[in-house]
């Protein structure tokens, strides 16, 4: 807890985040920091709710969320207890580079499986794609849906955009071994040169929430990469967002 700020100062009244999941990401961080060891019982609603100066109707909820999330269990008539601290995913923070057979931020060795991959031809594609790939907005594109998942829980969601012109009849094709940088260059003979990567923080829609099993507008994290060809081209646009409350990025730096 930071000496210098009290628990209401935690809570952002104006957010569109509504207060109970502020309090419950607030707890989580606690128990993560061993504030709360397992098995300790948490303070009573009418502390939380002094602390925090909201509601018990407010702590509620954001205790039933940490239920939800198997941190904490809750005995009729004794309160809460903490039941296990959060578990992440660790991953080597790893940025994709040209040619390689990757997962954005992911290093190879790491346990990330992709699934459920879907390829779709759209005549119209995102505007977003379409400035991204240097397109115009109507420009006819390929669309890649997938997931990355470890340990039998989904992590990440993965997009992608390319220009049809570029790839035809991928969408029918599908991928060789569920690679695009190995479709790419060994049905089409492209091979990306150039990457360029971009890293944002966001909340989580309800569609991206409940895909990743989180709750709506739980932190995120969304890595964006452009795959150049040599002479500039750009042949993909990848987005990826992880689930902010479950993974965590590995970086080790060598002199």
């Amino acid at each position: 807890m930071l000496l210098s700020c009290s628990y209401r100062d935690l809570i952002d009244r104006s957010s569109p985040i509504p207060t109970y999941l502020q309090i419950a990401y607030s707890l989580v961080q606690k128990i993560s920091e061993e504030e709360w060891a397992v098995g300790e019982q948490l303070p009573s609603e009418n502390t939380l709710a002094e602390w925090y100066g909201a509601s018990r109707v407010t702590i509620r909820q954001a205790l039933a969320q940490l239920e939800t999330d198997g941190l904490i269990q809750r005995q009729r008539g004794k309160g809460g207890f903490v039941s296990g601290k959060p578990a992440y995913i660790v991953q080597d923070l790893q940025f994709p580079s040209p040619g390689e057979q990757r997962h954005p931020l992911v290093a190879p060795e790491s346990k990330v499986t992709s699934r459920d991959i879907r390829l779709t031809e759209l005549e119209t594609g995102s505007r977003r794609a379409a400035r991204m790939l240097r397109l115009p907005e109507h420009t006819p594109l390929v669309y890649l849906e997938r997931f990355f998942e470890s340990e039998g829980k989904i992590v990440g969601v993965n997009q992608a955009w390319f220009p049809r012109e570029l790839v035809p009849d991928l969408a029918r094709r599908g991928l060789l071994r569920d690679s695009i940088s190995s479709t790419l260059r060994e049905t089409y003979g492209l091979a990306a040169a150039e990457v360029e990567n971009f890293i944002e923080a966001e909340i989580l829609d309800a569609y991206t929430a409940k895909i990743l099993g989180s709750a709506y507008a739980s932190p995120a994290l969304r890595i964006q990469s452009v795959y150049y060809l040599k002479d500039g081209t750009p042949v993909e646009y990848a987005s990826t967002i992880w689930n902010g409350n479950h993974t965590q990025f590995h970086l080790r730096v060598m002199a």
